[in-house]
C-alpha cells in the first residue's frame, strides 16, 4: 500500500482566518476568527437553506433553539418592529 503524503501546514486554520479578517480591513482585537461562525450561518440562513440543513452541516444539536432565538432570526425583523412601533 502506498503511503499518502504528509502536509505540515505551519500555520493553524484560526489564523488563516485571522488573516484574511486583518485583509478585510476588520479590527481583529475585537472580532477573532470564531466570530465568524454565526456570520456565515447568518448568511446562509438568508439564501433560503433551512436550519434543520444548517444545523447539521454545523454539526449542532437539532434539538436546541439557541442558534434560532440567538442568530437566525428573520431579515425583516426590524422593519417589522418599526412598523409595530409606529402604528
Amino acid at each position: 500500500r502506498r503511503e499518502e503524503p504528509k502536509i505540515f501546514f505551519t500555520i493553524g486554520y484560526g489564523q488563516l482566518v485571522k488573516e484574511a479578517i486583518a485583509l478585510a480591513g476588520i479590527d481583529t482585537t475585537q472580532f477573532k476568527a470564531h466570530s465568524t461562525r454565526p456570520a456565515t450561518s447568518i448568511k446562509t440562513y438568508m439564501t433560503g437553506i433551512g436550519v434543520q440543513k444548517l444545523k447539521q452541516h454545523d454539526n449542532r444539536s437539532l434539538r436546541t433553539d439557541k442558534s434560532e432565538r440567538y442568530y437566525l432570526r428573520p431579515p425583516q425583523q426590524h422593519q417589522e418592529g418599526k412598523a409595530v412601533a409606529s402604528a
